[in-house]
């Protein structure tokens, strides 16, 4: 089990305490945020989309960040090796979760998580799964966005020094593609934005 705190150093600071395997981690964040810390919208999305191995899935399963520092305890035997197999079978879902968190995003601080018609434009516009991976519909999206809003309320109240403690348990696994053996429709050619590469924040050391 994954245990992280984030704690609010300010009106936008904010700094993420990290403790897996009895060894603790500071996280570093790069964004001043007005709403909610990137790495807990990371949290809120992966676990509302059932993504098990996004950022969050991944530094549970033993991957270790270059943003990750540790501060107390030991890292346990062959964890920088853990932490490469990790990384390497898992790089197309961090990714894919990147993308996502910066999308579902864009759709809540746009406040069009209740307009079913916008939410199937922007997705039609900006996204396309993966090769083998299941597909984001509207209502994955407003699940998504409940999960922010909650998530952002709960950091709003907290005073400045007060902190936000969860736990990244897995998520269960999202349903897979729809089964293209049987004829159906053609599908319509889609435009999109590329998805974007993981930050480099997630790099390895």
């Amino acid at each position: 089990m994954l245990e992280i705190t984030f704690t609010r150093s300010g009106p936008r600071g904010y700094a993420t305490t990290v403790r897996r395997d009895r060894a603790t981690f500071e996280l570093r964040g790069f964004d001043r945020p007005t709403e909610l810390p990137h790495d807990l919208a990371h949290y809120a999305i992966e676990r509302a989309l059932g993504l098990r191995h996004g950022f969050w899935g991944c530094v549970s399963a033993g991957a270790t960040f270059q943003s990750m520092t540790l501060v107390q305890g030991r890292r346990p035997p062959m964890s920088a090796e853990r932490s490469r197999e990790v990384v390497w079978r898992h790089c197309g879902e961090l990714t894919e979760a990147e993308a996502l968190v910066g999308l579902m995003l864009e759709i809540f601080l746009g406040d069009i998580g209740d307009d079913w018609d916008a939410i199937r434009r922007r997705l039609a516009w900006r996204w396309t799964p993966p090769h083998g991976g299941a597909p984001i519909g509207p209502l994955d999206a407003g699940r998504a966005c409940q999960a922010l809003s909650r998530a952002r309320t709960r950091w709003r109240a907290l005073p400045t020094g007060g902190t936000l403690t969860v736990t990244w348990r897995d998520p269960p696994e999202r349903p897979g593609p729809p089964d293209r053996s049987r004829p159906g429709p053609p599908e319509r050619s889609r435009r999109r934005r590329p998805a974007p590469s993981a930050t480099a924040r997630r790099s390895l050391p």
